[in-house]
């Protein structure tokens, strides 16, 4: 498509959109997470988005849930309420889905190895970053690197 012109590029762009409309789930695989959706209410912007820059901000690091809870100025429980009704997923999981996006970020980088990528990103435990990443990407770490990564 990038080398035609005229007619012929508008069909293969055509052409482009059936095989788009055409697609089964089976005919594509997903690059990133869909942690990153805006679910949240308009009214609850500033609090989420507090939130949300802490995790980015500190998704290497520690992140408990009590100091999280005392960012948004709930306790613990009515946090993890209020966090899951807005998202539609545990602040776990949304930590996790953050810290593994980064993760596939860094695997692009032929330069970086897995076990340092896992450390970089907030894991204390190797296995734990395989598990999660596992879960979450349908794939270990070295089969992602291998299988998406030319």
């Amino acid at each position: 498509m990038v080398h035609s012109e005229g007619i012929p590029k508008t069909i293969l762009l055509l052409e482009l959109f059936q095989k788009i409309v055409n697609a089964t789930n089976n005919d594509y695989t997903f690059l990133s997470s869909a942690g990153y959706t805006n679910t949240y209410i308009v009214k609850d912007n500033d609090k989420i988005d507090k939130i949300f820059r802490h995790v980015f901000e500190n998704f290497s690091k520690d992140i408990n849930l009590e100091e999280v809870s005392k960012i948004s100025n709930m306790t613990k429980h009515a946090f993890c309420r209020y966090f899951k009704t807005r998202t539609q997923k545990t602040f776990i999981q949304f930590v996790n889905e953050v810290r593994i996006s980064q993760a596939c970020k860094l695997i692009n980088d032929e330069k970086n190895q897995i076990g340092n990528i896992a450390y970089d990103c907030g894991y204390n435990s190797l296995s734990n970053f395989n598990k999660i990443f596992k879960k979450i990407k349908g794939c270990t770490p070295s089969d992602y690197k291998n299988n998406f990564i030319k």
